[in-house]
């Protein structure tokens, strides 16, 4: 795909350079450019229509290709889930918590993830019901999933905060970090997939991807 880039900005180059020497159509020319802004738009967007077997990683600013396979678990290191949380409806929450790790013990993979709900509550009412849920929440969760929760007091720097904090406290613990959104639910197959990307290529800067409903 680069090549593909690279041929297109050369030839861009070239047929402006003719242009203005008066050697080729300007008519060519903007027909060249609709086609070739055509063809970016197709590589850019092509992983759209590639099948559930080929999956992308941002690196660096540029998009680098990687071969999605099951392996052994075991040959993928631990992984935390992370869901900050700030005065969330802590039903749903938990509701999306729960969901999440029936998927993951359903695709076998349950093993390798913990799971932790960072809060930076301020709301009392709220806090009580985070903690209350929470115990809860661990009686009905699978027993080979760990689901932890913390509360900060003092809710310093705010998300990125909350997630810096978890890093200092327990990142040694881990060998990746997936962080979801209070209001994400993804599958296990996506998460494993995630998991996957981050053992394969662990030079990347980001690795994202959207939630799935």
């Amino acid at each position: 795909m680069y090549c593909l880039i690279l041929v297109l900005i050369v030839v861009l180059i070239l047929s402006l350079l003719l242009v203005f020497k008066n050697k080729i159509s300007k008519n060519y020319i903007d027909i060249g450019l609709k086609v070739a802004v055509i063809v970016l738009f197709v590589l850019g967007n092509i992983r759209s229509f590639l099948n559930d077997n080929f999956i992308w990683v941002i690196n660096g600013g540029t998009y680098g290709e990687i071969y999605y396979e099951k392996i052994d678990i075991n040959k993928l290191g631990k992984t935390a889930i992370l869901m900050p949380v700030y005065n969330e409806d802590i039903l749903k929450v938990l509701a999306r918590i729960l969901a999440i790790s029936e998927d993951l013990i359903k695709e076998n993979i349950a093993s390798i993830y913990d799971i932790y709900i960072l809060s930076d509550t301020t709301n009392k009412e709220i806090l009580k019901q985070e903690e209350e849920i929470w115990l809860k929440a661990k009686q009905l969760i699978e027993p080979n999933i760990n689901l932890y929760y913390r509360h900060r007091i003092k809710n310093t720097a705010r998300k990125s905060g909350n997630i810096e904090d978890f890093l200092k406290r327990w990142g040694s613990l881990y060998d990746y970090m997936l962080v979801l959104d209070a209001d994400s639910l993804m599958t296990a197959n996506t998460i494993y997939k995630m998991t996957y990307m981050m053992a394969k290529t662990p030079h990347a800067g980001i690795i994202q991807a959207p939630p799935h409903l």
